[in-house]
């Protein structure tokens, strides 16, 4: 008995060890990520490692190399993706590394999707505070509180500093409102915070 569980115990430590664990967008070791490519659970993990292998080993000249490298690694990895997936693995890339922002805005501009909230969080420029806007007064499965909270202190942020007007701004919250106030007959626990959250700015105004 006290055999089997020595074994059991060293199998167990023995899968922890092969655990997948992500080196980090700022990890700049090739052999990191080259060590976790063969333990990712999923083609779409597979191929995020894979893009930031090449990456790393070629440094894309700019976005558009970038998002070149990007559909490479899913062509090989993950050849089901969707193009919706595909589009949020190229924003994800330049909003985490935080390189090309002026290219990563033009590119949400034309090609807009839910992940734009988390850009338009990320980078004051005129169609990141209207996309907030517009991304916050969406219906979309991924915008949880957890998402929404953040983003109204990024429109908040963004009135702060001048870029709505007091006006635009109570404007804004008025509409947020009568939006997320219309979610708390579905889960009132879940979306009562960010009620909460709303009326305590609108009373500034």
């Amino acid at each position: 008995m006290k055999k089997l569980v020595i074994a059991l115990a060293i199998i167990s430590i023995a899968a922890m060890a092969q655990e997948y664990k992500f080196p980090g967008w700022a990890c700049t070791d090739v052999a990191q990520f080259q060590a976790q490519l063969p333990l990712a659970p999923t083609p779409l993990q597979k191929a995020e490692v894979a893009y930031m292998i090449d990456a790393l080993q070629a440094p894309p000249a700019d976005y558009a190399a970038a998002r070149q490298i990007i559909d490479a690694a899913i062509d090989q990895h993950c050849p089901d993706a969707t193009p919706a997936v595909r589009l949020v693995m190229k924003k994800k890339f330049a909003l985490v590394t935080r390189k090309w922002t002026a290219d990563l805005l033009a590119y949400c501009q034309a090609n807009p999707c839910a992940y734009d909230i988390y850009v338009a969080s990320r980078f004051p420029s005129p169609w990141s505070v209207q996309r907030l806007q517009e991304c916050l007064l969406t219906d979309s499965k991924s915008y949880t509180p957890e998402v929404v909270s953040p983003a109204i202190t990024a429109l908040n942020a963004y009135a702060i500093n001048g870029d709505l007007t007091a006006e635009e701004t109570k404007a804004a919250l008025g509409s947020l409102d009568l939006f997320y106030t219309a979610k708390l007959a579905d889960d009132k626990d879940k979306w009562a915070p960010i009620v909460a959250k709303i009326r305590t700015l609108l009373e500034r105004y």
